[in-house]
């Protein structure tokens, strides 16, 4: 059985690997007329035209279609050196505008009520997250890095940057930077049998780029009340960086309290980063014993994590490849822990780690469409890393050195886009490497590909984490649980020292659309495997998850994207057999991992 599973696979990934790209074409016509009479009939009733603009857009706004190819991008390089005069910054609302059209407002009462209801983000937050300035010299590099970084932040949904000639003036240019706001509120939930939970974010308080987040968590069986709080600051003056404060109590009383502010390597283009976090848990964890026999405890810990970084050019002929250093030191205080029969090898004491890293990388991105959002514009990142971690671990009577090695790819090519990491670590003591941890991560998607009438685009991710030598305490060990792996199989005595996670997912576009709607239908295959130190991956039970489950696009509508998915388990330890889970899975459950060298940490055994 194990057998034809694993060939299986690797015939998947022939396939994978002998597609070929061809781009999508769609076209728009009838529901455009049904929804333009919709909306002239909203006019003659003053009760349905308070409503249809807050279910629907206007007609008169273009529609957008699928296409397969790279954006492309106009040469800037005739401008550089040229002294920026002004730079001209205009924000427009989510409803109703475009970047292309200026002139382009919204057409109703509602969706301008919609907008006014809408801050729209403050020039000087779209400025401080520019890399170039007034007076300073034009460059296309430094350009084209900035329109990235601010397309990174989740309150803009478009935005171009594009150099203005001047007339009569030959040495100085305007730079003109259109940006397109994202509609910032954003409320979320879900309910099960036992709970209901409930969220509201305000990405972009004010105008500010400050996140506000509250969530509220009630279980059915005791009322018991869960309760969380997130303020962050997206950027703090011209820094790059964010800050953020946090508070969490859940349902069973586990607590946090935790500020943070951190400036990562946010751009190739970045030198300086570092960054901080503190916090304090007050919370409760079942520990078991050699028997698996579970007994919950009491902990309260206090962390304190301090890191900085620097990188400096590789050479003069490439600004995207750098020399990365960065050292790291954290402290974790056990306030109250766990009695030592529970804990005979000390996993839950006091402990102080530094590391200090140095990388070399290679980083660019190219732009793509259509692969976690619709028709919007998305950076994958393309280059190299090699890292070297070292440092020193000081917990509790021991005293021992850890190393690890990264090595991380990126590439995109005629069949599709490659993202492979590799990395191994292990901790030094008396002479022998132990609580080692080796991790591969791959992850493939393919360009859109053509199926009779119909597209779809292939995503394939593995992950393979291996556990030799670790602490005997079943604390350390790992599970099938998380969205990396099968989120719904939070089994407490499923645990091991090896994991091999495969998932294979077809994301589908029809042609077309119905009534305006755009369906998107997408089936997903998972497999898990574990194992301990004494057995095989071969040797062990596959759990199996199948997804199935559609996204729904209407581009009349204000909220245009919609969900629903089903998945089902032949197994889930500790529940049952032939097990369905409703909305468990979502379809941009495949990240792609930046290449960055950023705070040194240990190789996560997970």
């Amino acid at each position: 059985m194990y057998k034809r599973f694993f060939i299986l696979h690797i015939f998947l990934i022939c396939i994978l690997f002998t597609q070929s790209s061809y781009a999508q074409k769609d076209t728009v016509k009838g529901p455009k007329k049904m929804y333009r009479d919709i909306e002239n009939y909203s006019k003659k009733r003053s009760y349905f035209s308070l409503l249809y603009p807050l279910l629907f857009h206007s007609t008169k706004q273009d529609v957008p279609v699928v296409t397969n190819h790279k954006t492309k991008r106009i040469s800037w390089k005739r401008y550089n050196n040229k002294i920026i005069r002004h730079i001209n910054i205009r924000v427009m609302d989510p409803f109703g505008t475009s970047l292309d059209d200026t002139t382009q407002t919204s057409k109703n009462r509602l969706e301008r009520f919609g907008n006014s209801l809408h801050k729209t983000t403050q020039n000087r937050v779209v400025q401080n997250l520019l890399l170039f300035s007034e007076n300073q010299r034009f460059d296309s590099v430094v350009v084209v890095e900035s329109e990235r970084i601010v397309r990174s932040k989740r309150i803009i949904r478009q935005v171009q940057i594009k150099p203005r000639t001047i007339p009569h003036c030959k040495d100085s240019i305007d730079v003109e930077v259109r940006v397109q706001d994202c509609w910032s509120m954003v409320p979320a939930g879900s309910f099960s049998g036992t709970q209901v939970y409930s969220e509201l974010t305000e990405r972009n308080f004010l105008g500010w780029n400050h996140e506000v987040e509250v969530s509220n968590t009630t279980r059915f069986s005791d009322y018991a009340q869960g309760k969380s709080f997130k303020y962050t600051l997206g950027n703090l003056g011209h820094s790059l960086s964010t800050t953020s404060f946090q508070y969490i109590s859940d349902v069973n009383k586990n607590t946090l309290y935790q500020v943070s502010w951190d400036k990562p390597f946010i751009s190739p283009l970045t030198r300086w980063a570092g960054g901080f976090t503190i916090n304090y848990q007050d919370y409760f964890r079942t520990l078991l014993s050699p028997e698996k026999l579970g007994q919950a405890f009491h902990f309260k810990t206090i962390y304190q994590d301090y890191w900085a970084g620097y990188s400096v050019a590789l050479n003069h002929s490439s600004r995207f490849s750098k020399f990365i250093f960065s050292g790291r030191i954290y402290r974790l205080d056990f306030q109250q822990n766990a009695d030592q029969i529970w804990d005979p090898t000390g996993f839950y004491f006091n402990e102080t780690t530094t590391l200090a890293t140095i990388g070399i990388n290679h980083r660019s991105y190219y732009a793509e469409k259509n692969l976690f959002n619709y028709n919007i514009r998305e950076d994958i990142p393309l280059g190299w890393l090699i890292g070297i971690t070292s440092g020193r671990q000081f917990k509790g009577n021991q005293n021992r050195q850890y190393v690890s090695i990264r090595l991380h790819r990126g590439l995109h090519n005629h069949l599709g886009y490659h993202n492979l990491q590799g990395q191994w670590g292990s901790f030094l003591d008396g002479g022998q490497w132990i609580q080692s941890t080796v991790k591969i991560d791959y992850l493939y998607f393919s360009n859109l590909l053509p199926l009779c009438n119909w597209h779809y685009r292939l995503f394939f991710k593995s992950l393979v984490t291996i556990g030799d030598r670790r602490d005997p305490s079943l604390q350390d060990r790992i599970n099938l649980n998380g969205l990396s792996a099968l989120p719904d199989l939070s089994s407490g005595t499923l645990l091991g020292t090896k994991k091999w996670v495969l998932s294979l997912q077809a994301q589908t576009y029809l042609p077309g659309q119905w009534k305006g709607f755009r369906f998107c239908p997408f089936l997903n295959v998972t497999a898990g495997l574990l194992a301990d130190s004494d057995s095989s991956f071969f040797t062990n039970k596959v759990f199996m998850k199948l997804g199935l489950g559609v996204s729904i696009y209407n581009d009349y509508l204000v909220f245009n994207r919609f969900q629903i998915s089903v998945a089902y388990y032949p197994v889930l330890p500790d529940v049952g057999d032939h097990i369905m889970r409703l909305n468990t899975y979502r379809s941009f459950d495949f990240s792609v991992q930046d290449l960055q060298v950023n705070k040194p940490q240990l190789v996560e055994f997970q």
